[in-house]
């Protein structure tokens, strides 16, 4: 007997902005029968109930790369949060390399890069992977709420790590694989 039904968003559930109504209905007659449907996804829980809630779906969902599990009302149950010293190593060959980067914490997202810098890279990659345009990341465009626009920058890392916050994940970007395979180097010895 199934119990469970754990789907990925992006790419899986998610296509182009698009849930399958076929999807959708099966995925509520599966709820219906007392089947678990979960959602794992690299987004934060806004990222995912902004996407499900309007389809009148609630799930739990393993968040942020798997550093979060989160009950269907938000609260996170279970985590595994990066340390935060960890910062002192990873942001310097983003920093150095000028890489897009983005910070997902448990209240907000940061860099310590320029917001629209940030935004615009992340925009650019979306267009080159998903379609997306450019100006879909702009206020008030679809794509406005995802994290790449909501940056709060930050000046000094020692500083940021001081605050009140857990570090779900750091997630780089880019489409340019000469970017990529600079920073790569530092990263294959890094202790985990």
């Amino acid at each position: 007997m199934i119990k469970m039904i754990v789907s990925d968003v992006d790419g899986t559930l998610l296509s182009h902005g698009y849930i399958n109504p076929k999807c959708i209905e099966s995925i509520k007659k599966a709820q219906a029968k007392g089947i678990e449907f979960v959602v794992a996804s690299g987004r934060d829980y806004y990222g995912v109930t902004s996407v499900l809630d309007p389809l009148g779906i609630k799930c739990s969902a393993i968040l942020g790369n798997g550093a979060q599990y989160c009950n269907k009302e938000g609260k996170a149950i279970m985590d595994c949060y990066l340390d935060k010293e960890m910062l002192k190593e990873i942001l310097p060959v983003f920093i150095e390399n000028n890489t897009p980067y983005m910070i997902f914490t448990t209240n907000g997202f940061y860099s310590n890069l320029k917001p629209d810098y940030v935004r615009d890279r992340f925009a650019y990659r979306g267009s080159v992977r998903f379609g997306n345009k450019m100006e879909d990341f702009l206020p008030g465009g679809p794509m406005s709420d995802s994290p790449a626009c909501q940056i709060q920058q930050f000046d000094s890392i020692d500083e940021f790590i001081k605050k009140d916050l857990d570090i779900i994940k750091v997630e780089a970007f880019s489409h340019d694989e000469s970017e990529i395979q600079k920073v790569l180097p530092y990263f294959k010895n890094m202790k985990k």
